[in-house]
């Protein structure tokens, strides 16, 4: 039996791959020359814009210098480095998460399916690199250097207090609105889970003046330079906002489903819910069942992300895809983990970790023009984290794969349908990409 799950994490952890494998070629394909082509400008000249908040340009000009303009790979490198820094954080949150030690395939194949909804910050398949590629990649630093860091001098609290620095620099390169979020809910963060000295948040600070001094000298030649220029952005965007004011920054907006959606959303959280449930049984044959319908689950993903199987079903779920990524897992989670000895629920640290998560989606959409909760499905990993993390204190090393590997399967089964539609109707472009025979030079 240990042998069977085994291979499943196995099988989990390598249809996870394959779907990374798969977006990294599909991003030669395609191009949105709208929203991408504001990016490729930035890009290839960011000082051609002194009047906007956001520098990304600027972070990512040096990658396509680099890479001699090349876009394909441009692309592909953004996308492979939002997924591995979202694997690396995974691992981080989750390994501290759980109250026993874990063998390591356990651990890769659970990180590897939980940072997949980082790729949907790629909607549409803009995989262009952008300033909201850049504020999840800096989110996903801070939280795990928020985890790591503690009020030892240790090398891993040094480490993690210098990526939560780095981690927030670079979410107020990309957008200023969401660093000042982020450092409030960071900060609540340490100081609520006994993190933080006096002695490392002056570190802190002091790191963050260094990283903005060296910012300003190599952009505008100076930090007061480098103020004005963000200062010229904000009063630009405010000019923009037809009479909206930074007030407006801090709200909810909702999001009409309709009742055909609300009945399939229901019907997954139902799904989650069952499964489970039956992941708390211990029997062969259940066991048997549960990881038999979790590679079922791999290969349908694989299959449709690899163009193998192109249905031309109708995606109706585009907008509304935060509440359709999440009614899995949380079904899932609330089935599975409760009712729970006292022992086995989740820590007070463990509850400050998955809301600090769940908060972090919140931080990427401030500041957007769009819907909060259409554009929070772009930071969606935090939210698929946040609640496989009350799911850890659960497991074991004996139980782990039983508790684990449906709800994995089941978050690369939804993904992938949410990837396949976005491939199917790529954002602005006439073709499903898998139609398309040209690709970008």
């Amino acid at each position: 039996m240990e042998l069977i799950e085994r291979g499943t994490l196995f099988v989990i952890l390598l249809a996870s791959l394959l779907i990374v494998a798969a977006m990294t070629r599909h991003a030669a394909i395609g191009l949105d020359l709208t929203d991408e082509g504001f990016y490729l400008n930035w890009i290839v000249a960011p000082h051609a814009y002194p009047h906007s908040v956001t520098q990304f340009g600027f972070v990512f000009h040096p990658l396509y210098v680099l890479l001699d303009g090349n876009l394909v790979r441009l692309r592909q490198l953004n996308l492979l480095l939002t997924y591995g820094v979202a694997w690396w954080c995974v691992w981080v949150a989750w390994d501290a998460a759980l109250r026993a030690p874990v063998d390591w395939l356990p651990r890769a194949s659970v990180s590897a399916a939980l940072a997949l909804p980082a790729l949907l910050v790629l909607a549409g398949y803009t995989a262009t690199p952008s300033y909201n590629t850049l504020d999840l990649q800096g989110l996903l630093l801070a939280f795990a250097g928020a985890i790591m860091a503690g009020r030892g001098n240790n090398p891993r609290s040094l480490c993690g207090w210098f990526l939560l620095t780095l981690g927030t620099w670079l979410v107020f390169i990309a957008k200023p609105p969401s660093a000042l979020f982020e450092g409030v809910v960071i900060l609540a963060f340490v100081v609520a889970t006994r993190r933080a000295s006096i002695g490392k948040l002056a570190a802190c600070i002091a790191l963050g003046v260094v990283f903005a001094g060296t910012t300003g000298m190599l952009i505008d030649g100076s930090l007061a330079q480098f103020f004005q220029r963000l200062y010229r952005g904000y009063t630009n965007t405010q000019l923009l906002q037809a009479g909206h004011d930074p007030r407006s920054l801090i709200r909810w907006d909702w999001l009409y489903l309709g009742k055909q959606l609300d009945a399939a959303l229901l019907v997954l959280f139902a799904t989650g819910s069952g499964f489970g449930y039956v992941s708390r049984r211990v029997d062969a044959r259940t066991r048997i069942l549960v990881a038999t319908l979790s590679v079922l689950a791999c290969v349908y993903a694989a299959l449709i992300m690899g163009w193998w199987w192109t249905p031309d079903w109708p995606i109706g779920i585009q907008k509304p895809r935060l509440p359709f990524l999440l009614a899995f897992p949380a079904g899932f989670v609330i089935a599975a983990a409760w009712p729970s000895p006292a022992r086995r629920r989740p820590s007070r640290e463990v509850l400050l970790m998955a809301s600090t998560a769940m908060a972090l989606m919140y931080c990427f959409a401030v500041g957007s023009n769009n819907n909060y909760v259409i554009q929070m499905i772009r930071a969606g990993c935090f939210g698929v984290l946040g609640i496989a993390m009350l799911l850890a204190p659960r497991v074991d090393a004996e139980s782990c794969a039983r508790t684990t590997m449906m709800m994995c399967a089941g978050i690369l089964a939804v993904s992938g349908t949410l990837f396949y539609g976005t491939a199917h109707d790529p954002k602005r472009q006439l073709q499903p990409l898998h139609q398309q025979s040209a690709s970008l030079q």
